[in-house]
């Protein structure tokens, strides 16, 4: 009897330092939520947020794609369910690990990748790379990536990612009502993972849209992106490559070697800053740090054109009550938001 009352304590005490941990990872760790931030706590934690199976498009990338996609316009005008799950400075090694995150709670018709992130061979910051692993729960995949070499991380990083109060736990006097808050909130997204601004500052440039040069993506890049692309395949879904108008980092070139990777892979691959004129942006007033982002204006005009694209290509299903009301109620909070950010900038 006295055995068994000592593995009782033990398991009790076991799961007590489990429930503590967590607690403590969830407060120190920052919250991520305002414009500063990108709302990245939102616009990652928000996903998981989503009913399961209830999206119809997830579009995954980097930071352009969170500025420059607004779901909430596509839903108003086509009814399709969509999201935007995406990460700052993002390199394709994250993008892989993020599609496995994605797919454990939703299996979309269509994700829309935005191929400007596919680029670099270099290190995103540690910063970057902590959005993504501290907004996430801890499961195989987030195992697997963390150990994974491509990201370089040192025996104590790993520990860090693991552990994240580790390296937050000096913010203890700085912690504020909303740490306490939002350490088990539930982190709903009005917005769908638009990063919302009405900022404007124009682009001066002009974009060079001729040329045979092709740029040469890195062994890591593609071999991430040969991982990305056969698991969409796996899993059965409809796999498109897209480029949002960002003329300050766009070359012919990038967009040579994109075409190129998608037509040897049999992907669609819409490249929009080659018709950016067609779809009505205008880089004086569309575009939110001079080329880089748009901004919310630039981002309404390029989800008209997707999802006018995706219901002409697409046959997508009918969501039920729940999903329609939720998703109504949504676009109303997320109209307020543009006008309060108006109203506060006039």
């Amino acid at each position: 009897m006295k055995v068994v009352r000592e593995i009782i304590y033990f398991v009790i005490f076991v799961i007590c330092i489990f429930f503590t941990i967590d607690f403590l990872n969830r407060l120190f760790t920052p919250k991520w939520l305002g414009p500063a931030d990108n709302r990245f706590g939102y616009i990652s934690k928000g996903y998981f947020n989503e009913k399961k199976d209830s999206l119809d498009v997830i579009f995954m990338g980097n930071s352009d794609t969170y500025r420059g996609i607004s779901p909430m316009e596509i839903w108003n005008s086509y009814g399709i369910t969509s999201y935007n799950y995406v990460s700052p400075g993002q390199r394709m090694w994250t993008g892989y690990y993020m599609l496995n995150e994605a797919l454990e709670t939703q299996k979309p018709d269509v994700i829309m990748f935005n191929v400007d992130g596919i680029f670099p061979s270099n290190h995103s910051s540690l910063s970057n790379y902590r959005k993504v692993f501290d907004t996430t729960k801890l499961s195989k995949n987030k195992i697997d990536a963390i150990m994974d070499p491509v990201f370089n991380f040192s025996f104590g990083k790993k520990i860090s990612l693991f552990l994240p109060f580790i390296t937050y736990h000096t913010r203890y006097n700085e912690l504020t009502k909303e740490d306490f808050e939002y350490a088990y909130s539930d982190y709903s997204n009005p917005y769908k993972g638009l990063d919302l601004t009405i900022d404007s500052k124009p682009y001066e440039g002009e974009y060079v849209t001729s040329g045979d040069e092709v740029y040469e993506l890195s062994d890591n890049v593609l071999k991430y992106l040969d991982k990305f692309v056969d698991k969409c395949k796996k899993e059965n879904i409809n796999l498109e490559f897209i480029w949002i108008p960002s003329p300050d980092s766009w070359t012919i070139s990038k967009s040579n070697a994109a075409y190129e990777y998608a037509k040897k892979h049999d992907i669609k691959f819409n490249d929009l800053n080659l018709i950016y004129k067609e779809i009505g942006i205008n880089f004086e007033t569309d575009t939110a740090d001079a080329g880089d982002h748009l901004n919310i204006y630039g981002a309404k005009k390029v989800s008209k054109y997707l999802g006018n694209y995706l219901s002409e290509n697409y046959s997508f299903k009918k969501h039920d009550k729940d999903i329609i009301d939720s998703w109504n109620k949504d676009y109303k909070n997320y109209i307020k938001a543009i006008e309060d950010l108006e109203n506060s900038a006039s």
